[in-house]
């Protein structure tokens, strides 16, 4: 009767129901991005796809609403016509916009967030869930393409880790913060003690990158956002 007893006593211990748990998240995602140039000095801004690689930790409280803490890498394009002042050299700003500029953006995000579900109990072991957080970003990487709309002619095409940075410097040129907002599922496979999970994402920059392109031949202000459309396994 006192083993049963204190096997009852460590079974209702309050202590033990509110153990935090840790669990891991495993994803990859597909990213269409979003993009908000100058009018004035581009047309035909496009977004191409990108995708995310993405780890995390859960951190399981037992109630609805779980924190989460990891890892992105986050690899994003875009393309648009514009301008191209070669050094040395000054342009006519006549709204031609001769020059396309394909642009490929490379970098970390350090998300910190919540998980929260909907309901107490899974549904036929469906559990949907609202995500969101703050990431830290850190561009890790640019690189860019200059072509004569023209003719069809490379002007330019390399790497420069100036050509893009965060035009807020606050607290660098390369490291800044977005926002997170999503939707997803999961479904639980208890046999395993494991779930697969897909969501949708929504992230928002707080800084505007500044696109200065080759030799400063540009200074362009561009909004960013993107959609990541994850699957991923939780372990």
């Amino acid at each position: 009767m006192f083993f049963v007893s204190s096997v009852n006593a460590q079974r209702d211990n309050p202590s033990n129901k509110h153990k935090i748990q840790i669990r891991h998240l495993v994803s990859f995602a597909p990213v269409v991005s979003l993009y908000k140039n100058d009018p004035n000095l581009t047309t035909d801004t496009k977004g191409k796809v990108g995708f995310c690689a993405s780890y995390k930790s859960e951190f399981i409280t037992g109630k609805k609403m779980n924190y989460i803490a990891g890892l992105d890498y986050i690899d994003q394009r875009l393309s648009f016509n514009g301008y191209f002042a070669a050094p040395m050299h000054t342009y006519l700003y006549d709204k031609t916009f001769a020059y396309q500029h394909d642009i490929n953006i490379q970098e970390l995000q350090l998300p910190l967030g919540i998980r929260v579900s909907f309901f107490n109990k899974p549904l036929n072991n469906y559990v949907p869930y609202f995500t969101g957080a703050v990431k830290l970003r850190y561009l890790l990487k640019s690189s860019a393409i200059i072509k004569d709309d023209s003719t069809n002619t490379t002007i330019y095409k390399g790497s420069n880790p100036s050509s893009i940075t965060f035009e807020s410097n606050i607290p660098s040129p390369t490291i800044n913060t977005c926002l997170m907002a999503g939707l997803g599922i999961q479904h639980n496979y208890k046999d395993i003690d494991g779930a697969i999970f897909f969501e949708i994402t929504f992230n928002y920059g707080i800084s505007r990158f500044q696109y200065v392109g080759y030799n400063n031949s540009n200074d362009l202000g561009i909004r960013n956002a993107f959609l990541a459309f994850a699957f991923g396994w939780k372990f």
